[in-house]
């Protein structure tokens, strides 16, 4: 049963049916308390007018003389009974009184005379009326009261039809609304249905899917379908991104695990010399190296990613980090036939770091050392300004084509120019590259126009780790 009320569409009409409710009890207890007023006012109003007629006949009574009897009624018709009794209780005078005046009389002695005009409803006898009672000075000068009572059965009666009316067309009010708000809420919803019924029937295959929707976009629900749409959207796009990452990664796993079992069916299929063994060896293990800095790659990814990449930031010296990693280079370029010329200032300190910012070069550095052709210059550059280190490195080999540039820091990513894939590269370096320096609060962009009229690469990162 709780689970009932919460669907939205019982909640909207349990909202609505109680919004009714309360405005048309409102509504009917207002009428009630007006009509009450107006009848008990119009009751109220005829009894003065009879004491203003009593108190007169009163007035013009001489003293020596006994009061008369007292016209029925008063001057609109309507049927009232009038007594006047003395001090001691006993009646002096009153009308053709169709009641039992002994009770009312007792009564009215038992409440006193105001010295005003005091009116109260009773019960005298099974009998409610409406009484008013009031002191007045008799024609022998004394005080006595004077009591006008008028029967309110039927205006009590008149009254009880009243709310009987109110009541029932309250609740009537309420089953109509109560109808019509579950209608209404069922039709608001059907949009709503419709997406779940669409949303439900989508999977991973068919992202390319969107909800249809009439319902203006300034429409709550017409907002709802273009929200739902976008996510759908940007589901997809992520699909096909992991979709197109493990075919890149299975299709880069597999070219050395190519070579490795095509090397060692070779080297198998007779019996070698010692230095043929070697030359074999010596490609598997290129190829496990190739294998391993891959999958090291696509494991640092998962965890950027992720959001897990460990990192520790503190304040270490750039410039000896720099000096490190082109000494490190420097053997490897110089195989190649290439010259590694640096311009390193002599001190700096960045917060950092160092391990992942140490790979960042390492990455950029290969990078430009496989583009460059024998004879061929790298340059590293750093320096200083405003608050942030900007680290170019930049090589004389072919460079990026103008429509790739866009695309070079995406997984997998090689250009189809000269700096292709046979320079052995599994295009994740520089994903990689820019993970790390957005991880330091910088960025990574390709120059227009290189210092060497190749690849040229900048990285700024803010001295202090925002």
């Amino acid at each position: 049963m709780p689970q009932f009320f919460r669907r939205t569409r019982v909640r909207l009409t349990l909202v609505f049916i109680l919004l009714v409710f309360a405005v048309a009890s409102v509504a009917s207890a207002a009428f009630w308390t007006v009509n009450y007023r107006y009848e008990y006012s119009t009751v109220d109003e005829t009894l003065r007018s009879q004491a203003d007629v009593a108190r007169q006949i009163i007035a013009q009574t001489p003293g020596s003389a006994g009061l008369p009897i007292l016209p029925p009624g008063n001057p609109r018709g309507v049927s009232m009974d009038t007594i006047v009794v003395d001090g001691a209780g006993r009646i002096v005078g009153q009308d053709q009184a169709e009641l039992e005046t002994a009770p009312l009389t007792t009564w009215g002695i038992r409440a006193s005379f105001p010295p005003h005009a005091s009116i109260q409803s009773t019960i005298v006898r099974g009998v409610a009326l409406r009484v008013l009672r009031r002191a007045v000075t008799l024609p022998d000068q004394t005080m006595g009261g004077l009591i006008i009572a008028r029967p309110i059965d039927e205006l009590q009666a008149r009254l009880a039809r009243v709310a009987f009316l109110l009541v029932t067309g309250v609740f009537g009010l309420v089953a109509v609304a109560t109808v019509l708000s579950w209608r209404l809420a069922g039709l608001a919803l059907v949009p709503v249905r419709k997406m779940s019924a669409a949303a439900r029937e989508m999977s991973e295959r068919d992202l390319h899917r969107r909800l249809d929707s009439n319902l203006p976009p300034d429409d709550e629900l017409g907002e709802l379908a273009m929200t739902f749409n976008a996510m759908l959207g940007r589901l997809e796009n992520a699909f096909e991104t992991l979709y197109r990452f493990t075919a890149d990664a299975a299709h880069e796993l597999r070219a050395p695990l190519a070579v490795m079992r095509s090397q060692s069916e070779v080297t198998l299929r007779q019996p070698r010399t010692p230095d043929e063994y070697r030359q074999s060896q010596r490609v598997l293990l290129r190829e496990i190296q190739r294998l391993s800095r891959i999958a090291d790659q696509l494991l640092l990814l998962a965890r950027v990613d992720a959001g897990v990449l460990g990192s520790s930031f503190h304040d270490c010296d750039l410039p000896d980090l720099l000096e490190e990693t082109v000494s490190r280079w420097r053997p490897i370029a110089r195989e190649h036939g290439i010259e590694l010329a640096p311009a390193i200032p002599a001190d700096g300190r960045i917060e950092a770091d160092q391990d992942l910012v140490g790979r960042l070069l390492d990455n950029l550095l290969d990078n430009a050392i496989r583009h460059t052709p024998p004879g061929g210059q790298v340059q590293l550059d750093a320096a200083c300004k405003d608050g942030d280190w900007r680290i170019l490195v930049s090589d004389s080999g072919p460079g990026i084509p103008p429509e790739s540039r866009g695309h070079v820091f995406d997984r997998f990513f090689r250009s189809d120019s000269v700096r292709a894939r046979a320079n052995g590269g599994a295009g994740l370096g520089l994903s990689l590259s820019k993970a790390i320096a957005e991880l330091h609060g910088g960025s990574i962009h390709v120059a227009h126009d290189g210092p060497l009229q190749g690849a040229c690469f900048v990285v700024q990162i803010p001295v202090k780790h925002r």
